[in-house]
């Protein structure tokens, strides 16, 4: 079985949609994206899903960068955050 190493940002390449991150990264001929959550869980959970959906279909990895302390399990948005 051959191993293949993904390559892609460290950013999602748009906040605006998961439809315009996707193309972006399939434009610049990546296979991967870190989504950068390091300064607060900026990204809704029908974003996540969309997002989720676009990168399986594409064969896109994901990788989340979270604070260690991060989680995003808190009901209310606000409690996805932190300062």
């Amino acid at each position: 079985m051959a191993a293949w190493i993904k390559l892609g940002p460290a950013r999602m390449p748009s906040r605006e949609s998961p439809e315009q991150a996707i193309e972006i990264l399939l434009e610049r001929g990546y296979d991967a994206c870190e989504v950068d959550f390091e300064s607060g869980f900026w990204m809704d959970y029908p974003f996540a899903e969309r997002l989720g959906e676009l990168a399986r279909e594409h064969g896109i990895a994901l990788s989340v960068h979270a604070p260690l302390f991060g989680f995003m399990g808190h009901v209310e948005p606000s409690g996805r955050k932190f300062t």
